[in-house]
């Protein structure tokens, strides 16, 4: 199951990237706008394809965001690198990521493809940087997936949110969009603590034997819920503390 399990794994990202890199070159010279476009829905596709292809279930829960002719910011807790895949498969966004995800193998070259804005909080001054990236993104039409914990979590809580980014939608009078991921199975047997690690990234552990390890088994189990969004206010950390009691709200911890 193992081998299996990993040559899908690697034909589904390799063709389908191969397919992004072609078609987004042939893109070249589109406005902005539809560029942006173009990008989220090809990301979709390659999430769609290999949810499927290694059998993830994802039940989606909740009405999706409508937000009117605003952008979306769209934040979700973060415990997995999973936690991308399953986003992009449900819907058509552009990830903000922490700076080191564009080293991660498999992941990281196809986010780069994708316009993933990518996120450096060694400095203040990196960290606006960044903010005016996010800004220029929401105003040109792009709707952005952020994980404000910061960093990947054991599945057991709800992380402080790291504010700073949220400063970008209410500049760019967003529609902030609170969403809560859940996995609950894997290979027929319900997450809890003593399995919840296969599953949930975090800590010092090598992301490529998490992955060999993860693709021993098919059969994971995950719930997305949407929960209720809101046009951001006039200060940030209001924002974050709005979207944070949101996801926590629907946010049950492994093994519970």
């Amino acid at each position: 199951m193992f081998w299996f399990n990993l040559l899908v794994a690697a034909t589904l990202t390799g063709a389908c990237s191969a397919v992004m890199a072609v078609v987004l070159l042939a893109g070249v010279g589109l406005p902005e706008r539809d560029l942006i476009r173009l990008r989220a829905r090809l990301l979709r596709g390659w999430a769609v394809i290999v949810t499927r292809g290694m059998g993830f279930r994802v039940r989606v829960r909740g009405p999706r965001p409508e937000p009117g002719d605003r952008p979306i910011y769209l934040v979700a807790n973060h415990q997995t690198y999973l936690d991308i895949v399953l986003l992009a498969s449900i819907w058509p966004v552009t990830f903000v990521s922490r700076h080191d995800a564009a080293r991660w193998p498999v992941l990281g070259p196809l986010i780069r493809m994708v316009g993933t804005v990518f996120v450096d909080r060694t400095s203040a001054m990196a960290t606006a940087r960044v903010v005016g990236a996010v800004v220029r993104a929401l105003e040109a039409g792009a709707h952005l997936a952020a994980f404000p914990e910061g960093t990947t979590g054991g599945g057991d809580r709800v992380m402080p949110f790291k504010t700073a980014l949220f400063e970008a939608p209410v500049r760019a009078g967003a529609w902030i969009q609170p969403v809560t991921v859940r996995y609950t199975a894997l290979a027929g047997r319900p997450l809890d603590r003593t399995n919840r690690d296969r599953v949930c990234w975090h800590g010092h552990v090598p992301f490529l034997p998490h992955v060999l390890g993860l693709l021993k088994s098919r059969g994971l189990e995950a719930e997305v819920v949407f929960g209720r969004g809101f046009p951001a206010p006039d200060y940030r950390k209001t924002a974050a503390r709005m979207a944070r009691d949101e996801i926590e709200a629907n946010f049950r911890p492994v093994g519970d």
